[in-house]
């Protein structure tokens, strides 16, 4: 079966259900075979049109985009409609201090988001419990538990934005244009901008040119299979000097089947320094993501 190979397939992660996160992207099948590291294949990307990177319908993607945006929509008149009814100053007037207004609004806000954020996470979590077919261990317990904690606070800050924006905002037509222009700058500008900058300046090799510099560098190094291989002459002359023997028949031990041995070392180390280098490009790429996730929550939880 070696030379002939197989396939290996990727099971979808438990918690795909609530966030399908690069399930998309990661290819859902890997054709094994001896003396080759093959990549993964068969991506839903690969067969899909470039809507995707926009993101899928998910209770993740709901949370992320769509609630921000409704909160912007619930609490863009929170405190500038009381401006604008005159009825704002008489609240300051009776000892209502800006801090408890803007608390106490923000509040107001979470609890009717609340209405619909625990029934969605509620029904992710049943989902995710029925359909496991193993038990469900500590760690994706703890996963969950962390995931709702920080879409709760996730949305609490968008709720908090919603109340300040319309505390500053002389109208509440000013209040909503600015936070749906905040809301655009968070979830749509900024990360489409992080991503394109990244790819600008660290730009991945294709898949071909990947290849092909893996089967050069292979190549280099000479036919392991054939042990007459000029480029392993120098490892017959060492054995052969190390063991004092004049010819490879002598050796204690099958000298074809360790030039193959010493032949699938290389090729693997060789594989391995391409697949990092790959890997510091896509860190190198990922890192103005990271750094913007510093003052953008929405790219935050997204690599959450």
């Amino acid at each position: 079966m070696a030379h002939y190979g197989n396939f290996a397939f990727r099971p979808k992660h438990p918690l795909s259900i609530f966030d399908f996160g690069m399930e998309s992207f990661l290819g859902n099948s890997i054709f094994l075979e001896a003396h080759v590291q093959n990549t993964t294949n068969f991506s839903e990307a690969e067969f899909s049109t470039g809507l995707l990177r926009f993101g899928e319908i998910s209770a993740a993607m709901l949370l992320q985009v769509l609630f921000p945006l409704l909160i912007f929509f619930l609490g863009f008149d929170s405190i500038a409609s009381e401006r604008e009814n005159g009825t704002l100053k008489i609240l300051i007037s009776q000892g209502i201090s800006w801090q408890k207004l803007i608390t106490g609004k923000s509040m107001g806000i979470i609890a009717v988001i609340l209405t619909l954020y625990l029934p969605i996470i509620t029904l992710s979590f049943l989902i995710w419990f029925f359909l496991k077919n193993t038990p469900n261990g500590l760690d994706e317990i703890l996963r969950m538990g962390v995931l709702t904690g920080a879409y709760f606070v996730y949305l609490s800050v968008f709720c908090v934005v919603a109340v300040v924006v319309s505390s500053i905002s002389k109208t509440s037509k000013i209040a909503l244009s600015s936070l749906i222009g905040i809301w655009l700058l968070l979830t749509i500008l900024l990360p489409r901008a992080s991503q394109a900058l990244g790819a600008y300046l660290y730009e991945v090799p294709s898949k071909a040119t990947f290849h092909a510099k893996i089967e050069a560098d292979v190549i280099k190094t000479g036919d392991s299979h054939n042990p007459d291989d000029p480029h392993y002459k120098a490892l017959k002359d060492s054995l052969l000097t190390a063991y004092k023997v004049d010819s490879v028949q002598k050796l204690p031990f099958n000298y074809s089947g360790y030039v193959m041995k010493e032949g699938e070392k290389i090729s693997a180390n060789i594989y391995d320094t391409h697949t990092a280098d790959l890997h510091t490009i896509y860190a190198q790429q990922n890192s103005f993501s990271r750094m913007m996730a510093f003052l953008n929550p929405f790219l935050a939880i997204k690599n959450l």
